[in-house]
């Protein structure tokens, strides 16, 4: 019943944070495939699937099964459970098969990585070439967000997705409280 609420609360926030121009600034197609990445309660991700339509897929990657199992239930109450696979992560991989997806996304789940170059060195092989990774996180210190210590510091996404290999494709500062940055994986 917590694990519900707490989902629950994760999707209304995800509601509340621009969700409409973010997904316009992702610019996802009929036809891609996303993984959201700790994918919590499914917010992203269910929107993701009607983005992508019937000849897309969403992988939602989360590592508590309970959060996977109310996405799927979330999914099929809206008729998007032929569009959404689930995936049990690990802290350390997404369990992604390799150049499958043209966009990763994670909100809110940077900062819980404890092993991140390893993590986002494993997300390069995922991406199909020329493909996206989305990071949105609370920046620590702010406010707006959980808490003063929760978040991740100036500097620290942009030092780890560098040295993952990952550049720089835009950056936007509209979210409350979050960092917003888009890297690519360099066409090969």
């Amino acid at each position: 019943m917590f694990d519900r609420i707490k989902l629950k609360h994760f999707n209304k926030a995800a509601a509340e944070g621009n969700p409409e121009r973010v997904l316009d600034d992702l610019d996802v197609k009929p036809g891609s495939v996303v993984g959201d990445i700790g994918s919590g309660g499914g917010y992203y991700a269910l929107r993701f699937a009607r983005l992508v339509g019937d000849s897309g897929r969403v992988y939602a990657v989360d590592i508590e099964k309970r959060n996977l199992d109310f996405v799927k239930k979330k999914a099929e109450e809206e008729h998007l459970e032929e569009r959404i696979t689930l995936v049990p992560g690990t802290e350390e991989n997404c369990n992604l098969p390799e150049d499958s997806v043209d966009l990763l996304f994670l909100r809110n789940s940077f900062h819980h990585l404890k092993n991140r170059h390893t993590y986002f060195g494993n997300l390069m092989d995922v991406l199909r070439n020329g493909g996206k990774i989305v990071v949105i996180d609370h920046k620590k210190g702010s406010a707006s967000g959980p808490g003063l210590n929760h978040g991740t510091a100036a500097g620290e996404i942009e030092q780890v997705m560098e040295e993952a290999g990952f550049t720089p494709y835009k950056s936007f500062n509209y979210l409350s409280g979050q960092w917003f940055f888009i890297y690519q994986k360099k066409a090969v």
